[in-house]
């Protein structure tokens, strides 16, 4: 935060959005991490999660530290908040709305809710450009690297508050 105790930081922090080297690394390790959820279910996953991994190294290695800093505090505030929201999404799967509720001219089952979410979220994990949406995209990233860490260390979550901020440490594999 550099002293400041606003908060405003978060949203003006000057992290190298427009660096050429930086939108080219971004967009590696956001394909990779694409290919890595969307094979959850796939031989191919342990493979992709290698490739995700050195792309991931390869990111970090190019920031300097402070915005290596401000990249994993947007993942793990940000995007682990999207992955929560997911989350609760698969854990009402069994909720049975009332019936009042379903009648709902705008009612929508939580199985669709998450669908969509799952879709929205790996669309623009794949489609967003670093220079185009700046820090929403590190959103999608956190979003996906819950999901990933969810297969790498389902006990994951007891780290979040304990070890804020890196969520690389929540995983042996990494």
């Amino acid at each position: 935060s550099n002293g400041d105790q606003t908060g405003m930081w978060m949203l003006n922090y000057p992290f190298p959005y427009d660096s050429t080297q930086i939108i080219q690394q971004f967009l590696l390790y956001s394909k990779a991490l694409h290919l890595t959820i969307t094979s959850a279910n796939s031989k191919d996953f342990k493979k992709n999660v290698i490739k995700y991994f050195t792309e991931r190294k390869k990111l970090k290695e190019i920031l300097s530290a402070p915005d290596y800093r401000y990249f994993s505090f947007q993942i793990w505030q940000e995007g682990l908040a999207r992955y929560t929201e997911y989350r609760i999404l698969e854990l009402l799967k069994d909720y049975i709305p009332s019936e009042e509720v379903t009648l709902l001219p705008d009612f929508e089952s939580f199985e669709s809710l998450k669908t969509k979410m799952y879709n929205r979220e790996t669309k623009n994990l794949h489609d967003n450009k670093l220079n185009k949406k700046k820090r929403i995209c590190f959103y999608s990233a956190g979003f996906a690297e819950g999901l990933v860490l969810d297969r790498l260390n389902e006990d994951w979550r007891k780290k979040y508050l304990i070890e804020k901020f890196y969520i690389e440490n929540y995983s042996d594999e990494y």
